[in-house]
Formats: structure tokens, C-alpha cells, sequence
């Protein structure tokens, strides 16, 4: 059966002293999520060290969505240079 999710990913970043160094960071990320035919949208938060990305994808399968769930926390989670604040998943 087809499905789609919603996933959310809350990030903040704790290095970043500029709105420049925050967008090269982001664009290299949402660049490397486009490539895999996902949808994606960052949404920066109050300041610039903190910003939530939204990322969209229809799969055939429940299993390759949660593979697919999975494989994104564990990125942000070994990035030195991001911490991930808040994650959720919705699989409709």
C-alpha cells in the first residue's frame, strides 16, 4: 500500500554566529535530501541558530518510510555541528 509521511525535525546549531554560515549549512543539507526525490522546507525559528525542517515522501511501504526515518535522525544525530532537538514522524 502506498503511503506518505510527514517528518519533522527540530535542529538547532551552536556554532553558527551568521545567517550566512546557517544557509551554507542548510542549503548543503537540503541539497542532499532533494537527490532522494524528497520534498523538503526549512522553516528558521526565532533566531538563527535554530530552524525546523520538514520533509515529505511517498513510499510504497511503511518499512522503507521508517528506513528512511530512521536514516535521517542518525545523520543529525553524528553531525558535530548540529543538535537535534526535537524529531516526529507521521505516517499517513
Amino acid at each position: 500500500m502506498i503511503r506518505t509521511c510527514l517528518i519533522e525535525f527540530e535542529l538547532y546549531f551552536p556554532y553558527i554566529v551568521s545567517i550566512k554560515e546557517h544557509r551554507k549549512i542548510m542549503q548543503a543539507i537540503i541539497s542532499d535530501i532533494k537527490k532522494q526525490n524528497i520534498s523538503v522546507l526549512e522553516v528558521l525559528n526565532k533566531n538563527i541558530r535554530s530552524s525546523t525542517l520538514y520533509l515529505s515522501v511517498v513510499k510504497e511501504n511503511e518499512v522503507d518510510i521508517k528506513r528512511l526515518y530512521d536514516y535521517y535522525v542518525n545523520f543529525f544525530l553524528d553531525r558535530p555541528d548540529i543538535r537535534l532537538i526535537s524529531y516526529n514522524i507521521e505516517i499517513y
